[in-house]
């Protein structure tokens, strides 16, 4: 569970520390690159002092092992005004994806639509989901963040599809789109037939690319939200993908 900072132009080790205790699964810098966040197996998402290499925030909640992390700034009509915060949004073994927003100076910060009532009353969450196999997933409030449930098995990855939309894959097999500001479900793409291990985005925002234990690498359209494509690329289960974007090449 240790992390590693090496040198880039010849991979000299800088500096190792103890992140958690049975392993790392995921990392991301917050969006101002002030901070490492890690995701393990310990079921919390810790936030390091590089230069430090110290331990300066923790986020429990999670009841399994984390598994992704992305981090953003809000939408700009979503910010505090006194108070700038970033936004941390993980997937989990636990089959939920958990929202955070955290103030800059490391305090979880409770969301402006988190009162208490009916999920009318809970403003843009209550929504009609889009396409025939969408349905609206059940969500939660707890003090400093919100739980979205929608797939049936554990997350293996969360992405952006774009600045709008949420993309994650899971053990169930399906692929599930989201709209980023109310979490609402938008659709669920089925195909692969065994877990999701990776989904990558398209340089130019057309495409997306999804893994699969199944051994196949699947193309789908965006717009349509239609599988074109499917490569069986590989004898054994596919962990992950990597985009090289000047040669316009896929490495799975």
């Amino acid at each position: 569970g240790d992390i590693q900072v090496r040198n880039f132009t010849d991979l000299s080790l800088g500096r190792s520390f103890i992140a958690h205790q049975e392993g790392v699964n995921c990392a991301a810098f917050a969006p101002d690159h002030s901070w490492l966040i890690t995701g393990g197996n310990e079921k919390a998402i810790k936030f390091w002092d590089l230069y430090q290499c110290s331990l300066v925030h923790k986020l429990d909640g999670h009841g399994n092992n984390v598994t992704s992390l992305l981090t953003t700034w809000p939408a700009e009509e979503d910010r505090d005004a006194d108070r700038k915060f970033f936004r941390v949004i993980s997937g989990s073994e636990d089959k939920s994806i958990r929202v955070w927003d955290v103030d800059l100076d490391l305090k979880s910060k409770v969301r402006n639509n988190s009162k208490q009532g009916s999920k009318k009353d809970r403003g843009v969450w209550e929504t009609k989901s889009i396409g025939s196999l969408a349905t609206v997933p059940e969500f939660y409030y707890r003090d400093d963040h919100v739980i979205i449930q929608g797939h049936y098995e554990p997350i293996n990855v969360v992405r952006f599809l774009d600045y709008e939309t949420l993309i994650t894959g899971s053990d169930d097999g399906t692929i599930k789109i989201w709209d980023y500001g109310t979490m609402r479900l938008m659709r669920t793409l089925e195909g692969h037939t065994d877990y999701i291990s990776d989904i990558r985005v398209s340089q130019d925002g057309t495409l997306f690319f999804s893994s699969s234990y199944d051994k196949t690498v699947r193309v789908w359209e965006i717009e349509t939200a239609t599988q074109v494509r499917v490569f069986p690329s590989h004898q054994k289960a596919i962990n992950s993908l990597c985009e090289i974007l000047e040669a316009q090449q896929l490495i799975a």
